[in-house]
C-alpha cells in the first residue's frame, strides 16, 4: 500500500499541469476577448460564447483553488485530512473538465459563425 509521500499531491509534475492549464485558460480568454465583437456582430450566438468564457473563468478558479490545496497538503508530516485530499482531487477534475467544457463552447460558436 502507497504512502502519504507516494500519492498525487507530492509530484511536482501535477502543480505544472495546473500552471500550464491556467495559462492556456487565459490565453483562450484573451484572445475570445480581443475578437469578441467579431463572434457577436456575425451570428448574435452570445450564448455558447458566455457558458465558454464562463466555463474558462471556473477552470482559472478551481485551477487556483487546486494548486492552494497543493501547497496546504504540502506542510502536513502524516497524511492529510480527508476533506482536504477530497477538495485537490474534485477541484482538479473539475478544473480539467470545465477547460475542456470551456473549449468545445467556443469551438461551436466559432463553427456557427463560419458556417453561411
Amino acid at each position: 500500500m502507497g504512502t502519504h509521500r507516494d500519492s498525487i499531491y507530492t509530484v511536482p509534475e501535477f502543480y505544472e499541469y495546473l500552471k500550464h492549464l491556467v495559462s492556456l485558460s487565459i490565453g483562450t480568454l484573451l484572445l475570445i476577448l480581443t475578437f469578441i465583437d467579431k463572434f457577436i456582430i456575425l451570428s448574435g450566438n452570445t450564448q455558447l460564447l458566455g457558458c465558454g468564457i464562463g466555463s474558462l473563468l471556473l477552470s482559472i478558479i478551481t485551477s487556483g483553488l487546486c494548486m492552494l490545496s497543493i501547497l496546504s497538503i504540502k506542510r502536513y508530516k502524516s497524511p492529510p485530512p480527508r476533506w482536504e485530499t477530497n477538495l485537490l482531487l474534485w477541484s482538479g477534475v473539475v478544473a480539467v473538465a470545465t477547460y475542456l467544457t470551456g473549449i468545445l463552447f467556443v469551438g461551436i460558436s466559432v463553427i456557427i459563425n463560419i458556417t453561411p
